[in-house]
């Protein structure tokens, strides 16, 4: 499932997304859906492609005007925030 024109914002200790679902194989949600997601618990990035895992899904993102993610390592301990442009 893809997560178009997202930005985050913070609930308390916990982050969550807005955004539009694309993509979604449940067909819970139509194309263009505007969602707010469950809290962030991971971001991850494999080929150049930014996932989020939240408590009930896992969204690619696809670009952000607003925000982009930055993933740092430090050893093996990852870290990522999401930076307003």
């Amino acid at each position: 499932m893809t997560l178009k024109n997202w930005f985050t914002e913070k609930h308390g200790n916990h982050v969550v997304m807005y955004g539009d679902v694309y993509g979604d194989e449940t067909n819970t949600f139509t194309d263009g859906t505007s969602v707010r997601t469950s809290y962030i618990k991971d971001v991850d990035e494999e080929d150049g492609k930014i996932f989020v895992k939240t408590c009930n899904s896992t969204y690619e993102l696809d670009g952000s005007d607003l925000q982009e993610v930055k993933i740092t390592y430090d050893g093996e301990q990852k870290q990522y925030e999401f930076l307003w442009k």
